[in-house]
């Protein structure tokens, strides 16, 4: 099959150019057979109606879950934004979450209520896109509210952040804790399933606790299941979700890699299991998978919470509510939690700052910013093996380079509003309220002074980097 792939022929080509691909690479196995048995002389000993026969005659013993239904967990049939909710002149916070497989926004209003969002591919062009979610705002409602505070979430948080000059960035487990703690106050935990990686939060008092994140293994994330959906020839929108729910014995699936996993739904269709039945097991097998990789021997609250975009899965949703054997939150605008709760943060900062002017460029200024890209490897450092790809922006004349792994380009962004350095601001603050009450003895032994026994405080531990 990889022979079928141009441009790994090409790589292999550099090496070996004399390589040849034969038309029929693909089947040169049953082909040598073919001559083989006319070589020998082997004539056929069977009847082609027996194989046709078999596929339906031939009962397969593989191990079944039990049939997904909802039972406990209310999912919300409609998902769309109330239009009565904008007015004109409305005053809005922007949250935008550039995720790696999609890019979304929501915008709401001085209530914290959705009046608009979008949720499109990113197609590995952060900037490309969020310029043409930001059209998409001005065209629709662009007349009719004035964005007040802006702020990025996501892995492309930082470089859409420069390039808009954002209020605020923040992580996107910070994000999604506090867009879910807007909805519920009581959640206590998220399992939020992404494009590839998915998030583990767990919750007390309304603040992130505990979280973690498996970006390795891309086993039941959401291009996953879009890849085999399109395989397959199922529309991932509504017909994924009703094969899985008419399924009578979902066939269960070994709990690997999406390499295995694959191959394990190949080889129970060559045996003759139905389609429907694998479906359904997938979606346990997305389960199993995230409770074992992600969740592992981490605590489950009560109220747990399912974002992401295959919590739009009816299939899944039934699969976590069946193994956990529990009601799941599954709210509206579910797909946007992230960018609503960096909107709802947002507003939270330019409040606590007293903040009345947003920094946001304007959408006219970013939509018809023309940047310019490119990639290059890093050889700043001589001695340094790890070969970063650099992704370097030109916004109307403004460098931001991104993608290294230290950290050396994005220390040196020149973003208004940088954080100051609170590790030094501590030592200054500690020192002017300790100085005359201790003694720094560095490498001088311990002594007791004026009679009084001496209190050694360490700190070799704590250092900070200008």
């Amino acid at each position: 099959g990889m022979s079928k792939n141009e441009l790994q022929v090409k790589a292999f080509r550099e090496y070996f150019p004399n390589l040849m691909v034969p038309r029929f690479n693909t089947s040169i196995g049953a082909l040598g057979v073919a001559l083989q048995a006319l070589d020998i002389e082997q004539k056929c000993t069977f009847d082609p109606e027996t194989i046709k026969r078999a596929a339906g005659e031939i009962k397969i013993s593989a191990p079944t879950a039990p049939r997904l239904a909802l039972k406990k967990t209310k999912f919300p049939e409609s998902n769309e934004v109330k239009r009565s909710i904008l007015k004109k002149g409305m005053k809005a916070y922007l949250g935008i979450d550039i995720g790696s497989t999609t890019t979304k926004y929501a915008l709401i209003n001085e209530k914290r209520e959705i009046i608009h969002k979008c949720y499109i591919p990113t197609q590995g062009k952060p900037i490309e896109v969020t310029q043409k979610l930001l059209k998409h705002i001005r065209d629709e409602v662009g007349d009719m509210v004035e964005i007040i505070g802006t702020a990025t979430t996501g892995s492309g948080r930082n470089v859409v952040g420069d390039f808009l000059n954002v209020d605020l960035i923040i992580d996107e487990i910070t994000a999604h804790a506090r867009g879910a703690v807007e909805i519920d106050a009581q959640v206590d935990t998220i399992f939020e399933i992404g494009g590839q990686d998915s998030k583990y939060i767990y919750i007390v008092n309304t603040y992130p606790l505990d979280f973690d994140m498996n970006k390795v293994c891309a086993a039941g994330t959401g291009s996953f299941l879009h890849e085999l959906a399109n395989k397959y020839g199922i529309n991932i929108v509504g017909e994924f979700q009703e094969i899985a729910l008419s399924s009578e014995k979902p066939v269960k699936l070994a709990e690997r890699c999406t390499v295995f996993m694959e191959s394990d739904l190949v080889s129970y269709l060559q045996q003759g299991v139905s389609k429907t039945d694998l479906i359904a097991g997938l979606c346990y097998a997305i389960v199993h998978n995230y409770l074992n990789r992600v969740v592992g021997k981490r605590p489950v609250g009560r109220r747990v919470m399912f974002l992401g975009g295959p919590s739009l899965n009816k299939g899944v949703v039934a699969a976590f509510e069946n193994v956990l054997g529990r009601e799941l939150i599954v709210p509206k605008h579910r797909e946007v939690l992230g960018a609503f709760g960096a909107a709802v943060s947002v507003q939270e900062h330019m409040r606590a700052e007293g903040k009345t002017k947003s920094s946001f460029r304007g959408l006219e200024s970013a939509i018809n910013d023309k940047m310019d890209y490119k990639e290059k490897v890093c050889k700043v450092d001589p001695n340094c093996h790890n070969q970063c790809k650099l992704k370097i922006y030109d916004f109307d004349g403004r460098r931001s380079i991104w993608g290294g792994e230290c950290g050396r380009y994005e220390i040196t962004q020149s973003r208004s509003g940088r954080k100051p350095n609170y590790f030094k601001f501590r030592t200054e603050v500690w020192e002017k309220f300790m100085e005359g009450v201790y003694l720094q003895l560095r490498e001088a032994p311990i002594l007791e002074v004026d009679g009084r026994p001496t209190v050694g405080m360490q700190r070799s531990l704590f250092g900070y980097q200008t």
